[in-house]
């Protein structure tokens, strides 16, 4: 099953100093963290470097924080990688991955990219999706409105379909279908 809270990991950034996700999670700073999971190989993520600039520019100072896990067994590429697309959030490289890796079991990653919106003020889990796009507009969305907590974010995805939800009160996620189904799981709280 797929937890509803993170879990924490601990991996080198580029200088060699290990940071562990529970320790930006619990910075006072973040009021949301975004943790991605991709690798200098994969297309996809790299396509969607420039997106994550773009909010990481706009939303740092509002307390976004993003935590970019790196699958790539070339430490040294990685790092070049990074420094050259000016990529200045919370990098770290795990550089054993797979699917036999702990975050893919932890987190059950369904491939790469995967991004996950975390609620920096309780560790919840509060939007999972392959589909990077969708985390990013909502993201985006509660920083504007200023939104601080889970429950309030949960109603932003009225507008999106097939989006994974976290249910914090059943310890359970599911997906989103319709705007009724997310009328339906909101209703519950």
């Amino acid at each position: 099953t797929k937890p509803n809270y993170f879990i924490d990991m601990t991996y080198a950034d580029a200088t060699g100093k290990p940071v562990s996700l529970k320790s930006v999670v619990n910075n006072p700073a973040n009021r949301y963290v975004l943790l991605d999971f991709w690798a200098t190989w994969c297309s996809g993520c790299v396509e969607k470097i420039p997106q994550l600039k773009e909010l990481y520019a706009k939303y740092h100072e509002k307390g976004l924080e993003i935590y970019s896990v790196a699958e790539n067994p070339d430490v040294d590429y990685w790092k070049t990688f990074i420094k050259e697309k000016g990529m200045t959030w919370v990098n770290v490289c795990d550089d054993h991955p797979g699917r036999d890796g702990k975050a893919w079991k932890d987190y059950t990653l369904p491939g790469i990219p995967t991004v996950l919106l975390i609620d920096g003020e309780t560790g919840a889990i509060i939007a999972r999706d392959a589909d990077m796009d969708k985390i990013l507009v909502l993201g985006q969305t509660a920083l504007e409105l200023g939104l601080v907590n889970s429950l309030t974010v949960l109603a932003l995805f009225l507008s999106y379909s097939m989006l994974n939800v976290c249910d914090l009160s059943t310890d359970g996620c599911f997906t989103l279908g319709s705007a009724v189904g997310a009328i339906v799981a909101i209703a519950g709280y």
